[in-house]
């Protein structure tokens, strides 16, 4: 039995309030977390339910194909590529080994299903949505025994603008095939993610600046009436109303004619 393992057996054997056991600090206190929160080690059950809220769809088109390049090079790795909201419930997959599919299947690390820390204790995902930060989670260091075959490293993927948290970025294997080069590949693609939404926005930005050029004379100053291309100014019917036309009170006719000074309708005096 490895070290961490053996910790874990400790702390869930023990009685204290805060058991004292020898891993990372962030370990400990995501344990500690994740039995306050009433998860139960041999009972695995993550919730499910539907995503499909429009801040998920924005973070899918950005993240897609990020992600779908970055599983083409993990192919051959036997590894997966998770995105999720920032509830830490998964929006989409990726994976092309089929055993490795089978076994993200068994421990329902599928789309809709929800990975935070509250529902099925320390893992890489709802980890790094408690703390914000990139978090790597293998073997033993997990709280339920369903995931102590597995290996994951996950990142926020955070608004260029807000830094708020708009999903997590996660890889995953089976704890055998758990590499020291997972952490940096999920920070690059994390990085990737939030280029690619600079990059959106600053085409969106320049498009909307060119179409508006594009318009040219046709586009009404700020504080000016609305103008069409050879038309009068369109002025509120209770605009015209309160103005007072000086050539009103000296007109005769009884005719209706057009003002010269302001160029109203004039019906007669």
């Amino acid at each position: 039995m490895n070290h961490q393992r053996l910790s874990r057996l400790q702390f869930l054997s023990s009685t204290e309030p805060e058991p004292s056991v020898s891993v990372r600090a962030a370990f400990a206190k995501s344990w500690q977390r994740s039995r306050l929160s009433g998860v139960k080690p041999g009972r695995f059950a993550p919730p499910y339910a539907v995503i499909g809220a429009e801040q998920e769809q924005r973070l899918l088109r950005a993240v897609r194909p990020v992600l779908q390049r970055f599983a083409e090079q993990l192919s051959d790795c036997r590894m997966s590529v998770i995105v999720t909201n920032p509830q830490a419930s998964i929006a989409d997959r990726w994976v092309a080994n089929r055993h490795l599919e089978r076994q993200l299947d068994r421990i329902m690390l599928a789309a809709g299903f929800s990975y935070a820390e509250e529902h099925v204790g320390t893992n890489a995902i709802g980890t790094a949505v408690e703390q914000g930060c990139p978090v790597a989670v293998a073997g033993g260091e997990h709280f339920a025994d369903a995931l102590q075959d597995m290996g994951c490293a996950a990142a926020p993927i955070r608004d260029p603008r807000s830094g708020r948290v708009l999903g997590i970025i996660d890889v995953t294997s089976v704890h055998r095939d758990f590499n020291p080069v997972m952490p940096p590949l999920v920070l690059q693609a994390a990085a990737d993610v939030e280029q690619r939404m600079v990059d959106e926005a600053s085409i969106g930005e320049a498009g909307f600046r060119g179409a508006a050029r594009s318009l040219g004379p046709s586009v009404p100053r700020a504080g000016s009436p609305l103008t069409w291309p050879g038309k009068s100014p369109c002025v509120p019917t209770f605009v015209r109303r309160s103005r007072r036309c000086p050539g009103r009170r000296r007109c005769t006719s009884s005719r209706a004619h057009t003002c010269r000074r302001c160029g109203e309708a004039h019906t007669g005096p």
